[in-house]
């Protein structure tokens, strides 16, 4: 290795992370997503680090400068398509077990494969915005000043992270011991999740109208009613319920992101990835969590703990510190 070369080296070192954390996220392992994470981090960090040195070493190059905003771009699609990429596949992978059996579900990578394609044929024409000298505080000042608002965005995160990893993680298990065949529990996480991709549409649009608070508050609110209204449902009374569930409890990503970048933008790349890494790993734990307690004192608790917990993230609201990017009403 070339000094010379080192700021190239860490954006193409972004570049080849990406696949690491695609294979980390769907490992299976319980280490999975904390190991993801800490890969994603580590990537935002170069975000600033390669700019940094190839500005204090003058070792800027058209390479470097093509490169890092194409690592940057490769990162947070990924980043965005594991995260909101899981509609559909609990109900794929269930008609493709009971039509083909398991043998016959290795085919289901060419469908991966063909997003995959989309998403670069998608992107290909973004325009890129390549950072000027002193457009970009150093790592450490960045990370500095985001503990003000990292402390109260974490505790929602646990709240949240609650609630969502009982309905994405443990609903099709709760509803098999309900009664529910393996057809219809999958298929109501597909309802779930993709009643949620409306819903982060919904919330990112009318965050930006009415506030990003707002609806992180609204969705506080409104998800614990209906987590206990489907939890005092039967049968497909609660299939009924899942939409409005989706639509509340998965509609704050965008808002969330949104908040996120608009408070550091300056840093928003780093930013981001200290915000999914934090991401990552909270719902890891929340869901190790609700799997112990559903091993010792049933699932049923487990979803009644989960319904009610998002009430105590409303005071964390009030903790976020105001910035003049984030609308009010």
């Amino acid at each position: 290795m070339n000094l010379a070369n080192l700021p190239n080296i860490l954006t193409v070192a972004r570049i080849v992370a990406v696949p690491l954390v695609v294979a980390l996220f769907y490992w299976g392992h319980p280490w999975s997503n904390p190991l993801a994470a800490t890969v994603f981090i580590a990537a935002a960090i170069t975000d600033s680090l390669d700019g940094y040195l190839a500005r204090r070493l003058g070792l800027t190059t058209p390479l470097g400068e093509f490169l890092d905003p194409v690592a940057d771009k490769l990162m947070v699609a990924t980043a965005l398509v594991l995260l909101f990429g899981h509609d559909t596949r609990p109900l794929i992978v269930v008609t493709a077990v009971a039509r083909l059996g398991l043998q016959g579900t290795p085919w289901l990578m060419a469908f991966g494969f063909l997003a995959s394609l989309l998403v670069y044929l998608g992107l290909r024409g973004v325009p890129m915005h390549i950072p000027k000298d002193g457009d970009r505080p150093a790592s450490w000042q960045a990370l500095r000043s985001m503990g003000p608002f990292l402390v109260p965005l974490a505790a929602i995160l646990a709240v949240r992270a609650l609630m969502i990893g009982a309905l994405t993680t443990y609903l099709p298990v709760f509803l098999s011991e309900e009664g529910a065949t393996l057809w219809r529990a999958g298929a109501a996480l597909s309802v779930l999740q993709a009643a949620g991709v409306v819903g982060a549409l919904l919330g990112g649009a009318l965050s930006d109208r009415l506030g990003r608070r707002l609806i992180l508050m609204l969705s506080l609110l409104l998800t614990p009613g209906f987590m206990f209204a489907f939890l005092a449902a039967k049968g497909w009374g609660q299939f009924l319920l899942l939409p409005a569930l989706g639509l509340t409890s998965l509609s704050t990503a965008p808002a969330i992101m949104a908040l996120v970048q608009e408070s550091f933008p300056q840093s928003r790349s780093l930013a981001n990835g200290v915000y999914m890494a934090l991401n990552f790993l909270i719902h890891s734990g929340a869901v190790l969590v609700l799997g112990a307690l559903g091993d010792r004192f049933g699932l049923r608790l487990a979803f009644t703990v989960s319904a009610g917990i998002p009430l105590l993230g409303l005071p964390f609201l009030l903790l976020l510190p105001q910035r003049r990017t984030d609308h009010t009403v």
